[in-house]
């Protein structure tokens, strides 16, 4: 089951970076992320990365369009890795 937002409202895209081996923490050298939205727009958010801690990473995204978004986070440097996940972006309620 994917996440569901509402358009307008921010969505915190999260990532932990850890060694396959035996699950450490990491910081790779490089983090970027990428989201495409529902007509094929693709943002770059590598500037708005915030590191929380060690191997633990966000960006903050705010969607406005209804629709299935995807993102895509890429690490290199130490780890080599990338992980693509989605989510939900549904009109307002009330």
């Amino acid at each position: 089951m994917r996440n569901s937002y509402q358009a307008g409202n921010l969505v915190r895209l999260t990532m932990v970076a850890t060694n396959t081996a035996d699950g450490s923490l990491l910081t790779p050298q490089t983090i970027d992320i990428k989201v495409k939205d529902p007509s094929g727009v693709i943002t770059d958010l590598a500037s708005s990365v915030v590191n929380d801690s060690l191997g633990n990473y966000h960006a903050d995204f705010t969607p406005s369009l209804v629709g299935v978004y995807t993102y895509e986070w890429i690490c290199s440097g130490n780890m080599t890795a990338a992980a693509i996940r989605d989510f939900y972006v549904r009109t307002a309620t009330f």
